[in-house]
């Protein structure tokens, strides 16, 4: 891959050199393989003030652990050396700093496996009962809502709520947590893993099986 990158041995040499010596780095990229997601984020702070934060669950081409292309969408070298990337957003070019949390692998839809530095990630499950009582109160609200805004003004509203997270409202509101109450993601039986950087990786439950479902 290094060499690929570089074209040149020299710099593939003395990058492998700096990637062993980065103990974290390198104990993640022996255990990555084809198929696994390097999960992570990007940040910006603009001139004005305004704070930007993107997460990403990238994926690693090649075959095995023997074999690495790559990754979806990043550049590995820059992750581990921490130099910024460019993202362009509305056809502007912004620059980002980019952090690296974790390790996700999964099997034909099987319960994934992850792995972080210190190993603080962690698994939330949805109860059984849980999105029930979520939709209930959700309904509820939006009923107050209704009822006190009449016509048409109420779909308008109904849409900014939930474009601006109605679950978080929801939680303020009732004073419920707000795993409970994150109805725009979960189901029964669904689960959350989340790693040491916030990320947030969705699995959605069927049959058995864990389908993933998008990071944020």
């Amino acid at each position: 891959y290094l060499l690929e990158y570089y074209g040149d041995e020299e710099l593939a040499l003395r990058t492998l050199q700096l990637w062993k010596q980065d103990q974290e780095w390198w104990e993640m990229i022996r255990l990555a393989e084809g198929g696994d997601r390097l999960v992570g984020y990007v940040e910006n702070v603009s001139a004005n003030g305004d704070y930007t934060r993107l997460d990403f669950a990238a994926i690693f081409y090649g075959q095995g652990q023997e074999f690495l292309l790559g990754i979806q969408g990043y550049d590995l070298v820059n992750i581990q050396s921490g130099d910024n990337i460019f993202y362009i957003s509305d056809g502007m070019v912004q620059t980002m700093n980019v952090t690296w949390s974790g390790l996700m692998r999964q099997y034909d839809n099987n319960a994934p496996a992850c792995w972080s530095p210190d190993n603080d990630w962690y698994t939330i499950t949805m109860a059984p009962w849980a999105s029930d009582i979520a939709r209930f109160d959700i309904a509820f609200l939006i009923g107050v809502v209704s009822f006190l805004i009449p016509g048409p003004k109420i779909n308008g509203l109904r849409n900014q709520m939930i474009m601006a997270g109605i679950e978080n409202g929801v939680s303020e509101f009732l004073g419920l947590p707000e795993y409970i109450v994150d109805c725009l993601h979960w189901g029964r039986d669904d689960i959350q893993i989340v790693f040491p950087g916030g990320e947030h990786l969705y699995f959605e439950k069927r049959d058995g099986y864990y389908f993933y479902d998008g990071v944020n």
